[in-house]
């Protein structure tokens, strides 16, 4: 039987979610199947999982069970996945073309995805 770490792997992670937020004082996960596909003999399964308002939908599994652990998955990963970095937007003062472009070549080299113009 695998440990859980603080790898969260497939086998641990409702567990791991559960911890998580029995130490973050929100309820508890809720689990629903969203979907039963495919023959009797060979079922495939898909579920979500709601934490703290946010829901996280695992890819299809053969268990309704596996199902459910990677939904958990989905949602441990997303709950500790680092924050996107903060786009920086500039505002000019000109419609003049040229010095738009100018300005669009300047700032490609620090990053800054949008410009406003007035």
């Amino acid at each position: 039987m695998p440990q859980c770490t603080d790898f969260v792997d497939v086998d641990c992670a409702k567990n791991r979610l559960q911890e998580y937020c029995q130490g973050h004082y929100i309820p508890l996960p809720v689990y629903t199947l969203l979907e039963k596909a495919g023959p009797d003999h060979s079922p495939m399964f898909q579920v979500e999982v709601e934490v703290n308002g946010m829901i996280y939908t695992g890819e299809w599994a053969p268990k309704k069970r596996d199902a459910e652990k990677l939904a958990a998955l989905e949602a441990w990963i997303s709950i500790h996945r680092p924050p996107s970095p903060i786009k920086a937007t500039h505002t000019c003062e000109t419609n003049d073309p040229c010095v738009l472009l100018e300005k669009i070549n300047l700032e490609e080299e620090q990053n800054i995805e949008s410009m406003e113009c007035n």
